[in-house]
């Protein structure tokens, strides 16, 4: 449809200058040299002439197709790259909010694991002796630093080693990957082994 509203608008505008045209001197004088032209030269100048007013209008179509194809390409382009750049900069803050949930603060000596167990103890109203550390192993691989630990507690309450837990799950991230859990029968209290896991991105300092 957008062809035919140009081509229209070009033989509008080539009428127009068509009757302009009659108007001028130099039109009687044509007419009056193609009236004593032979048969045959008429002929092959009403030839030129329709094949000029079908290719003009033809050529500006062709040209104003050309154009449209060659603008909307590029828009569409453009709307790709927009496109691509909403993925991206969407998929760049999942995995940032994917990254903020997995890692924790930096932990890469049993030292500073051993301070971090008594920070959550303190803050949760559990006795820090409660709590020792075996089996520590740091595993670094890609960037990412893998603490993995057993953690004994003894002489819990039920209510000590949940809150205790929900510390240190939800709110320290880390990962349990195994609990065994005994229950002294006289003094109703807990003991038992935290088979733990936790990761960080290793630490990169200035001078490297």
């Amino acid at each position: 449809m957008a062809g035919f509203s140009i081509m229209k608008k070009v033989d509008v505008l080539a009428l127009v200058l068509l009757d302009k045209f009659k108007e001028q001197p130099v039109y009687l004088k044509i007419v009056d040299e193609y009236n004593i032209l032979e048969e045959w030269q008429q002929g092959l100048v009403k030839s030129i002439l329709m094949f000029l007013t079908v290719s003009i209008p033809l050529f500006f179509v062709l040209v104003s197709f050309l154009f449209y194809s060659s603008k909307k390409a590029e828009l569409e382009r453009y709307e790709n790259i927009i496109e691509y750049s909403a993925t991206i900069i969407e998929q760049s803050k999942q995995m940032s909010l994917n990254s903020n949930a997995t890692f924790g603060a930096d932990i890469s000596t049993e030292g500073l694991l051993s301070s971090r167990i008594n920070t959550i103890s303190s803050s949760t109203g559990v006795d820090t002796n409660s709590f020792k550390i075996s089996n520590y192993d740091l595993i670094e691989d890609n960037g990412i630093n893998e603490v993995r630990a057993d953690l004994n507690f003894s002489n819990l309450s039920d209510q000590n080693l949940f809150s205790f837990l929900r510390r240190f799950i939800f709110t320290e991230k880390f990962k349990v990957r195994s609990i065994q859990i005994k229950k002294d029968n006289n003094s109703k209290l807990l003991n038992g082994i935290i088979g733990m896991a936790y990761f960080s991105k290793i630490s990169v300092s200035d001078d490297e």
